[in-house]
């Protein structure tokens, strides 16, 4: 029996610049093809003849259209299924004139200065237009969590088209990383790309003269390198800063410190987090509703604009909770995403 193939489209610098799309990516991959299918991953660019062999087209990103219209639209072409990843949070800028607008001024400044970032050659216009076309006629969209289904439903997404595949964490791979007993652990961490949605900025600015040292783990992209000097030359004197490093050094730091922080504006649930939260560490996260769905009540929920020295310094100092790592066990393993993807591959027609 021919297996059914599947394509994963993903951004073309997911290779140089790995974050939690990829680790997603990656899991969903190993998923599907413990379950019996067929997966091939394209990066930036697919041909028509390749996308002929495929059953189901996985795109990654709505709102980021010179990455997925192209394959979007080589796959409409073939009347392929179309699995859209839209990787969205309630909390991003409103869908408003200014909005579309800076949006397409992106657009033309990549096709001015940066053609080959858009996928397979072609370039993309008319970004309100085509995010509303990959949003209604896709055949599915894959959301990790209610929050996010609320939000695109929102803006007229069809409800029987969404379904919620939450971020998922590798139990056999946190299993082999050595964690300390609390009373050995120390250090605050902060992971993810440094940009201005992730706020380092602020979060180094509030906490300047303070005795708090972080250590944060992560680079800026390329669009971001300016951010991410910023933050280096304010902040080098009181924190550290680690750059980018592989998927198993970053759980070996997480299964030592004693807190991890986020202090994004806007963010989805984060599979750093759950695999901090597995490792050992307390949380402090934005009071943001993704966020909140996942953890509940057994983390630190702060604006960012509240971050300060005297909170971090409780939260680092209080014990962890055990029934975070027995929800994330019940909610946000391999099994149950396998379980979730098998109800969906089976009804997909």
């Amino acid at each position: 029996m021919k297996k059914t193939q599947i394509a994963f489209c993903q951004r073309r610098d997911y290779v140089q610049l790995p974050a939690g799309d990829i680790i997603q990516m990656e899991r969903w991959k190993k998923i599907l093809t413990k379950m019996g299918y067929s997966i091939t991953v394209f990066s930036g660019n697919v041909t028509v003849e390749e996308l002929k062999k495929v059953d189901i087209v996985f795109i990654w990103h709505l709102d980021r259209l010179h990455e997925s219209l192209p394959f979007w639209q080589i796959a409409k072409d073939l009347n392929k299924k179309i699995w859209l990843v839209p990787t969205c949070w309630s909390k991003n800028p409103p869908l408003s004139f200014f909005r579309s607008f800076s949006e397409d001024v992106k657009l033309l400044l990549r096709k001015i200065f940066s053609p080959k970032s858009f996928s397979c050659g072609k370039t993309v216009i008319h970004w309100k237009h085509n995010r509303q076309r990959l949003l209604h006629e896709s055949d599915r969209l894959l959301v990790n969590s209610e929050a996010e289904r609320i939000y695109l439903k929102a803006q007229g997404a069809p409800d029987e088209k969404i379904s919620v595949i939450p971020n998922t964490i590798d139990v056999s791979e946190l299993e082999n990383i050595p964690r300390l007993p609390w009373e050995e652990r120390s250090g605050i961490i902060h992971i993810g790309h440094f940009c201005p949605r992730k706020n380092q900025l602020q979060l180094i600015q509030k906490l300047a003269g303070s005795n708090v040292k972080i250590t944060f783990i992560g680079t800026g992209r390329p669009m971001h390198k300016l951010y991410y000097a910023h933050c280096r030359t304010l902040g080098e004197k009181q924190h550290d800063f680690l750059g980018a490093l592989p998927h198993e050094e970053v759980l070996k730091i997480m299964g030592k410190s004693r807190l991890c922080i986020s202090s994004s504006t806007s963010e989805t649930p984060g599979l750093s987090n759950l695999e901090a939260a597995m490792m050992g560490c307390n949380l402090i996260l934005p009071d943001i509703a993704p966020v909140k769905e996942y953890f509940e009540d057994d983390a630190f929920y702060l604006s960012p604009d509240k971050l300060d020295a005297k909170i971090i310094s409780r939260a680092e100092n209080s014990c962890p909770s055990e029934k975070i790592k027995q929800r994330i066990l019940s909610n946000y393993t391999e099994e149950q995403t396998e379980q979730l993807f098998k109800t969906l591959l089976e009804s997909r027609d």
